[in-house]
């Protein structure tokens, strides 16, 4: 008998473990262990860094019409605004020197390929983590809904993929909010993992 309930305690112990470990959140923030690459100086497809410090000023190109725009706005403060970064629309973008726009969004077919529909990436890094200027492409207004600009804004202050987190998880796990993939529609805030991870970076 004494054995038999030995063996059924180290069953309930064993799940219990189990539990409390899916139970772990990941590191979404870049860098990770399975998101370990140097912020480039790159271009469309080079690679996204963390923004360069919690002052996040953005620009909307001409390309980015009234009904993106009013969506960008809506993402930037209704959800990034409300953590420790300081959100500011900027009317005059700056593209050089020590303080440039932070984030530049921009709506463009080029570059895509497949059934990509936003990319982010750093056009200056200032040290193998930070960027000065990140760009934010969209390939055409019709795809760019709530979850769309919040997970390519997402990129631009560096959170992740699911499967570029550390430990690596799902890239639709619940956990990951509009940065799940591909765009389901459903998630278009951030949601408080990712708030944590922001504001324990910046």
């Amino acid at each position: 008998m004494a054995i038999k309930r030995v063996l059924i305690l180290a069953v309930i112990f064993a799940a219990s473990v189990s539990v409390s470990q899916s139970a772990v959140a990941s590191d979404n923030m870049y860098k990770t262990a399975n998101a370990n690459w140097n912020c480039p100086d790159g271009s469309f497809g080079s690679g996204f860094c963390q923004t360069d410090n919690s002052t996040l000023t953005y620009y909307e190109q001409g390309s980015v019409n009234g009904a993106v725009g009013a969506t960008v706005d809506l993402t930037m403060f209704d959800s990034y605004d409300g953590t420790d970064l300081n959100v500011t629309w900027i009317a005059s973008p700056s593209y050089s020197g020590g303080a440039e726009t932070d984030i530049i969004y921009q709506v463009s077919t080029s570059g895509f390929s497949g059934n990509t529909i936003g990319q982010t990436w750093c056009d200056d890094a200032t040290t193998a983590t930070k960027c000065d200027q990140e760009y934010v492409r969209f390939r055409a207004a019709g795809y760019v809904d709530r979850e769309l600009a919040c997970h390519e804004t997402g990129h631009a202050v560096g959170l992740t993929h699911g499967a570029d987190a550390y430990p690596s998880e799902s890239n639709t796990a619940s956990e990951l909010g509009c940065m799940e993939t591909p765009d389901t529609g459903n998630n278009p805030y951030i949601e408080s993992h990712n708030v944590s991870e922001i504001n324990a970076t910046y």
